[in-house]
């Protein structure tokens, strides 16, 4: 039930950052709004080698006090080190939107945004026809968290095979029925649509047997690895 309550955009109308993390509007509620429960404020934890770049994600705080982040979190549209890595002590990142992701982001930023003010001034909203109320429906909500298991060190193939997955859904869709190594491949089969990727002799495959019986070539893990890092995996 949380939505993100602003959208910031710079004087030429560039995106800058994607706000939540603050309030929610309980979906049995006819009104708006609730404010996130928070546990205190957190000591700041900026670093240099986590700077506040494209997709990064990094937390909120009251201006002059850098120590004064609770709740509230913001995704950086865009390269934002020159501002907020040298600003009020530096914005904490602490984590990084993957890159199929960041194609929501863009969505949310895109939006129209409307000063509904106080906390909402720079509010941005779904199908709100001016002058009217706004209702629920027109917010940007989270509708579900899912916490992952901590995962152990996830080998070079699997970093690929993740991106993939995220990056075409249309053909990796399901999550993959069976993984496992065979004649020198490592491999995930997804059963929805019978195929396959894998890895082997430092180069990634493919195979569709309703396409063909023979395995594809899509290029080498080195270049998949950098693509898959560079998305956040």
């Amino acid at each position: 039930d949380m939505f993100f309550h602003r959208s910031a955009r710079l004087a030429n109308g560039t995106p800058f950052v994607v706000q939540g993390g603050g309030f929610r509007w309980p979906e049995a509620s006819a009104t708006c709004c609730t404010s996130v429960v928070t546990r205190g404020a957190i000591k700041n934890e900026f670093s240099a080698q986590r700077s506040n770049l494209r997709g990064t994600v990094a937390m909120a705080k009251l201006g002059g006090n850098p120590d004064s982040a609770t709740s509230q979190w913001f995704v950086n549209m865009g390269n934002n080190a020159a501002n907020l890595d040298n600003q009020n002590g530096g914005f904490t990142v602490f984590a990084q939107v993957t890159g199929p992701g960041m194609v929501v982001a863009d969505r949310i930023a895109a939006l129209p945004i409307v000063n509904a003010g106080g906390n909402y001034a720079e509010l941005p909203v779904i199908d709100y026809v001016s002058g009217q109320a706004i209702q629920r429906r027109n917010m940007v909500l989270v509708s579900q968290v899912t916490e992952l298991p901590v995962l152990a060190q996830q080998s070079d193939s699997d970093r690929i095979f993740n991106y993939l997955e995220a990056a075409y859904p249309q053909y990796l869709a399901s999550a993959p029925s069976s993984t496992g190594t065979f004649d020198g491949y490592t491999y995930r089969h997804y059963a929805s649509a019978n195929a396959y990727v894998g890895t082997k002799d430092g180069k990634v495959w493919y195979l569709v047997p309703a396409v063909g019986p023979n395995i594809g070539e899509l290029g080498t893990m080195a270049s998949w690895l950098a693509t898959a890092q560079q998305a956040g995996y």
